[in-house]
């Protein structure tokens, strides 16, 4: 899992995360996040991380989130779990 930065736009890209269902091995659809760093992340003069968090599920229902957005079991994550799991996720 990776973020995909987009050409010509410093700091700027989207996570795609696949979702399903509690006990379902199917993937149920995505959780996309619009990405965009700053300071080090993207030569900004402060450093910062922020996301908009859309869940789009199979039944084309679509809802957005603020960076906290939703995991399983949970409705939200606070801020800093959730820049923990996407430093987790875009390592290497």
């Amino acid at each position: 899992i990776h973020i995909q930065w987009a050409s010509g736009t410093p700091g700027q890209g989207l996570l795609v995360l696949p979702l399903s269902v509690t006990g379902d091995t199917q993937t149920a659809g995505t959780l996309a996040a619009e990405v965009q760093a700053f300071g080090a992340l993207a030569w900004a003069e402060e450093d910062g991380f922020g996301a908009r968090i859309t869940q789009t599920l199979g039944n084309n229902s679509a809802d957005a989130y603020v960076f906290n957005g939703g995991v399983p079991d949970s409705s939200t994550w606070r801020t800093a779990d959730g820049l923990n799991f996407i430093s987790r996720m875009t390592e290497g």
